[in-house]
């Protein structure tokens, strides 16, 4: 996606003196929605970076464990 695509895409919200605020971004365009799908799943992954973590081997042997 480039800049000029997704800009199109948004508008800016200011306050009395002009001053941006905030933004509305539209989502209708399927290549914009995906773009900040992307975004928002990858600051979630940065959030949980240190997030402790279980290894595969482990998380098989419980869901195999769960079946039988």
């Amino acid at each position: 996606m480039t800049a000029t695509t997704l800009k199109k895409h948004v508008r800016y919200i200011t306050d009395a003196k002009g001053k941006p605020t905030d933004i509305i971004i539209s989502l209708k365009n399927k290549e914009v929605r995906e773009y900040i799908e992307d975004l928002m799943d990858t600051q979630e992954a940065m959030a949980r970076d240190d997030d402790d973590t279980i290894p595969w081997e482990e998380v098989k042997a419980n869901l195999y464990k769960k079946h039988d």
